[in-house]
């Protein structure tokens, strides 16, 4: 236990080398391997999206014909020619591919606050148990020392051995806490460790970070509520969605063909331009009505996002209130209510049965417990709300 106990204090000294959560959450985006796949994966959509834009390829003919009977000759043909449909010649494809590479950087970005948003949380439980063991290795150092002044004194004679068995099971129990936060902690560490790219981070901090909430009105809700990422991606779904309408709308005019021809015989050649046309009469059959459907959908998809996120907004807010209350009222009750060295001094000086100190500890402790957790729950709460910024 006491390497425990000097891996513990030794970690927890590194705070001057240790990160604060902006530095962590910095290294994280540039080293998360999930990160790095998704960008590259974008850019690849991207230059995908680019080649719809393109005109279509080109077509050259040639032709060689033996003349029957050979008195008349042979006969080569050639012509070129180049097709282009209004979609594309009117830039409604090349707008189409400028708004899917804008959705493409919007659900990057999505993704990328989800992963800070786990970081942060991360980082808060961090700290919350960097604080909790903190708490544990001071508790475990004096319990260690009531057991061995119980057992000093069950030598002498001045108590029994149930004080000295309650003072050893003290002992014991602070002993374990102390390692359930140690695991949970090293957990939390591999956690962010894992966001960052599998490199280590350091987090030493026992303070956590102070937060500014704007004012929960109405408008403001909403305003921010806009502002979330999976909003913002509907809501650039829904620009691709109407833009392709436009370009299914062009598509239905008739496709132009231009190009030159010509066609030679022995004594005679015949060339000059080529001019054709291909009306879409069956291959755009349905398309706009297919897109018109799918705006209504899209549009139907947003409202209903936009107010489930309203409520997830709402819903925060209130939960972060709740929350700030609660902590805020541990800590009260903690600073106006720990006596710790009183019934230390009292217990030694004999007016106060070692059941009933352990007793006032153990209380002690789960105030301690329930003051951090309602911190850390509120800190993790306003970690969602930062998402809407």
């Amino acid at each position: 236990m006491k390497t425990i106990l000097f891996i513990l204090l030794t970690s927890l000294t590194l705070s001057a080398k240790a990160q604060g959560i902006e530095a962590v959450l910095q290294q994280i985006e540039a080293n998360n391997t999930t990160l790095a796949a998704l960008r590259q994966q974008a850019e690849a959509e991207k230059l995908g999206n680019r080649t719809t834009a393109n005109f279509s390829d080109p077509e050259v003919e040639m032709g060689y014909l033996w003349g029957s009977p050979s008195s008349i000759g042979h006969r080569k043909d050639f012509s070129a020619s180049q097709s282009v449909d209004m979609a594309t010649l009117s830039g409604a494809r090349r707008q189409l591919v400028r708004q899917q590479n804008l959705l493409v950087d919007e659900q990057m970005d999505a993704a990328r606050l989800s992963i800070l948003l786990e970081a942060r949380q991360l980082y808060v439980d961090a700290i919350y148990y960097n604080r909790l063991c903190q708490h544990f290795t001071l508790r475990h150092e004096q319990a260690k020392m009531v057991a061995d002044m119980q057992l000093r004194r069950l030598k002498e004679g001045d108590n029994t051995r149930i004080d000295y068995q309650q003072a050893l099971l003290d002992q014991h129990m602070t002993s374990g806490q102390l390692q359930r936060c140690l695991t949970e902690r090293q957990v939390t560490m591999e956690g962010l460790k894992r966001l960052n790219g599998n490199r280590d981070l350091i987090v030493g901090d026992t303070l956590f970070p102070a937060i500014v909430l704007p004012n929960d009105d109405a408008t403001l809700m909403r305003e921010m509520t806009a502002r979330h990422p999976s909003l913002r991606a509907l809501k650039q779904q829904l620009t691709v969605t109407r833009q392709q309408l436009t370009v299914n709308r062009r598509e239905g005019l008739p496709r132009v063909s231009l190009g030159f021809m010509g066609e030679y015989v022995e004594g005679e050649k015949y060339q000059g331009v080529k001019l054709g046309m291909s009306i879409p009469l069956w291959s755009n059959c349905n398309k706009v009505r297919q897109a018109k459907a799918k705006v209504a959908a899209d549009e139907a998809r947003l409202t209903d996002g936009f107010e489930q996120r309203l409520n997830a907004v709402q819903t925060l807010f209130k939960r972060q209130q709740g929350l700030r209350l609660t902590a805020d009222t541990y800590r009260e009750a903690m600073e106006k209510s720990s006596n710790g060295p009183l019934l230390q001094k009292a217990m030694e000086a004999g007016q106060l049965s070692v059941i009933d100190y352990l007793n006032g500890l153990r209380l002690t402790d789960a105030a301690i417990e329930a003051w951090l957790d309602a911190e850390r729950e509120w800190q993790r709460t306003c970690a969602e709300l930062l998402i809407y910024k």
